[in-house]
């Protein structure tokens, strides 16, 4: 007992304490940066005697340098190694700190970061973000089952879309179930519309490569640059294929129950919380409307737990639900169990209860409720850009780009930024004379994050180093003649006047027995001899750098 004394008073224990195999574990301190970092204990759990201690603090176990220091050079965007303390779990084969590993030792395992794409079932758990008992439900705060998850404004849905994820979890030997997000509101949302769902528990690597791609048709739908990130009206349209890497079993969408506590059975799923009063698809559209605005009050109000709650019981098979109560409380978060026959409920009003077939008091059944709550007015599907339609198979060669119609003819996107994007077609016979090229280009509106420039390009060959182009970067009003690569070639340039709503028109003359070309932009001429002999061309089309942007067909015209 006196150990229990000395270990309390010298290190306040954190949240709660684990058992396994014998052995106690617990975490002391609340971030390894402040106060002397996070203490890892082992201990006896019937002496106390301690057993283990490792000290998680600021400087890195591996080298002793200055953790931060260390890793900023490891860093992904706004994410660094575990640094806070939490409720501590275990799946039998390690002990988990949020998504920290560590061995029945008490070493951390894989302190580094790692793609949070790279999500190895062996590993997964539940845990969350910002700490089992954070219960705010803070817009990007979620719970995961899965290995690892990714913060910042363009980052922190990514993990949800890829794992099972929700408000609240729990598991069982076959599959997670949840309460959370629809997928299409896993994003920047004004909106958020929930589920009741039971999901399998592994993602393969196919469904997260599939998601991926999926990522980058959506994308081609808005007019804005990483659409997906932040419009859930696009999403709105998707299927659920197309929007997480997670298979559901079944779901339960916008339930008119908010799931504050939730607990699995043998045979039974079991939810408790306030009721949803609200589509809030309808508030975003309708926010001064007197019902709008007084089914918010009722929300507020039941929140607080001032207008009752309800626990639902679902069957885990097939998700049918096989009974709804009313209460006269709500619990507080992550306040539910199951022991023996009865379910027990902390509640927000201090109270413990225990509900039993066996009870002396019966719950009133909600059998007037509605199950669901859902506003009838789809979104309007004018909202999206005419479905993309791939072009590539005109060219003889694509690369580092895609290529759709536009109304110009066609539209090449760069595969990123500062990628030299090409799409060539061959002739059927070499031109080895003079010839004429002529095309319009035109910068997209938008441009999705990407540059304004293009070149008509032409040569004996399909790299970028074989071809010559002639174009211009529109932003910076910039034509030239471009001969070797892209980004390195050398130049031969003048300013141009290309209004953003008109382009430019690019024609190029070619004489291959003068080994010269010129290049008319918008009137603007400039003559250039070729550099590197050129006996004929085999191939014509169009080059950019990290662009966005239209070009009518090549005209060809052989004297």
């Amino acid at each position: 007992m006196m150990a229990w004394e000395q270990l309390e008073s010298a290190w306040p224990v954190h949240g709660s304490v684990l058992i396994h195999n014998g052995v106690l574990y617990c975490t002391a301190g609340r971030n390894m940066y402040i106060d002397g970092g996070i203490r890892f204990l082992r201990l006896d759990p019937i002496s106390g005697r301690l057993l283990g201690e490792t000290v998680m603090g600021d400087k890195d176990p591996e080298t002793g340098e200055d953790m931060q220091l260390t890793y900023l050079k490891k860093t992904q965007g706004n994410n660094m190694p575990v640094a806070h303390s939490d409720i501590l779990s275990c799946d039998g084969k390690h002990i988990w700190m949020r998504s920290q590993k560590f061995n029945f030792e008490g070493k951390r395992l894989e302190i580094g970061l790692q793609n949070v794409t790279e999500q190895n079932p062996e590993d997964f758990h539940i845990f969350c973000q910002n700490g089992f008992l954070d219960d705010s439900y803070f817009f990007r705060s979620y719970w995961t089952y899965g290995r690892r998850v990714t913060g910042g404004y363009g980052g922190w849905f990514k993990a949800g879309r890829l794992v099972p994820s929700g408000r609240i979890l729990c598991f069982d030997e076959q599959r997670v179930y949840g309460y959370g997000r629809k997928p299409e509101y896993m994003t920047n949302a004004s909106v958020l519309q929930y589920q009741v769902f039971a999901a399998d528990k592994e993602v393969t690597r196919e469904s997260i490569e599939r998601l991926v791609l999926a990522e980058q048709a959506i994308n081609s739908r808005s007019r804005q640059r990483n659409a997906s990130s932040s419009d859930w009206r696009l999403l709105y349209f998707f299927p659920t294929k197309d929007l997480t890497a997670t298979s559901f079993q079944w779901t339960l969408a916008q339930p008119t129950l908010i799931a504050r506590a939730m607990t699995a059975t043998d045979d039974t799923l079991f939810l408790a919380g306030p009721q949803d009063y609200l589509d809030e698809r309808q508030a975003f559209h309708h926010p001064n409307d007197p019902d709008v605005q007084a089914r918010l009050r009722h929300q507020a109000e039941a929140f607080e737990g001032r207008r009752g709650g309800q626990l639902w019981a679902f069957n885990k098979a097939d998700g049918k639900i096989i009974a709804r109560y009313a209460l006269d409380t709500i619990p507080v978060f992550d306040g539910m169990a199951a022991a023996g026959e009865g379910l027990y409920l902390t509640t927000v009003d201090g109270r413990v209860l225990r509900l039993a077939a066996t009870g002396d008091v019966p719950l009133r059944k909600a059998i007037n409720e509605p199950v669901r709550i859902a506003w009838d007015q789809p979104e309007d599907p004018g909202y999206l850009l005419p479905p993309e339609v791939r072009k590539e198979g005109d060219f003889s060669k694509v690369t580092r780009c895609k290529v759709v119609a536009s109304k110009m003819g066609y539209r090449l996107r760069a595969a990123g930024k500062k990628q030299v994007g090409i799409a060539v077609k061959k002739f059927d016979r070499p031109i080895t004379g003079s010839v004429t090229f002529r095309t319009r280009m035109k910068a997209v509106t938008g441009g999705q994050g990407l540059l304004s420039n293009g070149y008509l390009a032409f040569g004996a060959g399909i790299k970028d180093k074989d071809l010559i182009k002639c174009g211009a970067r529109l932003r910076a009003r910039q034509a030239s003649i471009v001969q070797g690569p892209l980004l390195e070639g050398k130049s031969k340039g003048a300013k141009i006047n290309a209004p953003d709503d008109k382009g430019m028109e690019i024609i190029v003359k070619v004489d291959l027995k003068k080994q010269n070309l010129v290049y008319t932009a918008n009137g603007l001429i400039i003559e250039a001899q070729i550099q590197r002999p050129l006996q004929s061309i085999t191939h014509v089309g169009y080059a950019m750098d990290g662009a966005l942007i239209d070009f009518t067909p090549v005209e060809v015209k052989i004297p």
